[in-house]
This record gives C-alpha cells, structure tokens and sequence, in this order.
C-alpha cells in the first residue's frame, strides 16, 4: 500500500534527500533571523565598547576610587 514506508517510520516515507533539504531550509532560516536580529547581542557583550567606557562605568558603580580611575585614565591614554 505505501511502497515508501519501511522500517524506519515516517524518515522512510520522506526520504533522506528530503530530510537533508528540510535541515539545510531550517539552518538557512535560523542564520537569516540572527543576521536580522544583530548576532552579537546573543553572545552577552558588545564589540564597540572601548577600554575607557569600561573604567568610566567601573567608577560609576563605586568599584574603583576617583584615584583609582585617574591612575587608570592616565596608563590608558599614555
């Protein structure tokens, strides 16, 4: 009755190429939203964030002294 239908369930009425051609659709898709969505807010940091913003906000939350931050300032622009 169904020629196609083997041992291997409904992997056998669809055939390895279709499974192949379903995962390379999937895998297209998920690259197409995470070039949409910007990848690099997945990974937890931001690629344009310098040195200095990190000291600056380092002092805005109270964990270095203000001369701490000078002293680091200042080995950061020499």
């Amino acid at each position: 009755m169904y020629p196609y239908y083997n041992n291997f369930g409904w992997f056998g009425i669809l055939g390895l190429a279709d499974i192949i051609r379903l995962a390379i659709f999937i895998l297209i898709v998920v690259l197409i939203f995470r070039w949409i969505g910007g990848h690099h807010h997945w990974h937890g940091h931001d690629h344009d964030v310098t040195p200095l913003d990190i000291l600056k906000e380092r002092y805005a939350k109270g964990d270095i002294t203000k001369k701490e931050y000078e002293d680091m300032k200042r080995d950061l622009n020499d």
